[in-house]
């Protein structure tokens, strides 16, 4: 199974979750911060329940500010598209989330691999507040449809999939580290298979989030991408 897979999955539950609390009237307190998977979205929208609007758009680069919700669920976010036959600008949804009272999640934006010619996300919510991140860490998030070993300097430990594991570095004791990645291919023992090996220059001061995925689709590889913040 690889991203967009993984997705689909993720959009069905969230699908479900809009169908039972869609229409329930009660208001939630959440925040989140976004982060877009492959370029950077601009003029996106969301409406608190006191109708108040918010525009922001969902970095590549690194996430977000965070932002405050109060509302019901799901959360619409939305871009103006055209205007109606009074001249009235059109709402569109492009992505929609259920959080839960108290959720601090980032939203991660993924093109609707299905939606080729309306502009469409998925979204993935990860556990992700920065202020509980200590400067320095490095958190790996499983994407792929299988277990990952990783390698961190001296450091190794094993990520399962769709989980994720954090480690903390150290930029003044060296300014590179070997990092390699291997999949368990088997539940027989010795089997991992080293797939991805490089040396990462450490940022002092900056963290970064690490995403592991098999968006290719090319069995027993693996893609890796680094966002530092």
């Amino acid at each position: 199974m690889n991203i967009r897979a993984f997705f689909l999955c993720v959009g069905a539950s969230a699908l479900l979750l809009g169908s039972l609390f869609g229409q329930d009237a009660k208001n939630i307190n959440s925040q989140f911060s976004v982060l877009s998977w492959k370029r950077t979205i601009h003029d996106l929208y969301y409406e608190s329940a006191s109708g108040e609007e918010f525009k922001f758009f969902a970095p590549n680069g690194s996430p977000s500010q965070v932002y405050d919700y109060m509302g019901p669920a799901p959360l619409n976010f939305y871009k103006y598209k055209g205007v109606d036959e009074a001249g009235n600008p059109l709402r569109k949804v492009v992505a929609s989330y259920s959080p839960k009272a108290g959720d601090q999640h980032l939203l991660l934006f993924i093109p609707d691999p299905k939606s080729r010619t309306e502009e469409r996300y998925r979204l993935l919510p990860l556990d992700y507040s920065p202020e509980s991140i200590a400067e320095g860490t490095y958190r790996f998030f499983n994407l792929a449809s299988y277990p990952v070993y990783i390698r961190f300097g001296d450091e190794t430990f094993k990520v399962n999939a769709g989980r994720s594991e954090s480690i903390r570095s150290d930029p003044s004791v060296a300014d590179g580290l070997d990092v390699a990645m291997a999949l368990q291919v088997s539940e027989e023992p010795n089997s991992a298979k080293v797939v991805y090996s490089a040396g990462w220059t450490l940022k002092s001061g900056r963290s970064a989030l690490v995403f592991i995925t098999n968006d290719r689709g090319i069995k027993g590889r693996i893609d890796v991408k680094r966002i530092y913040f």
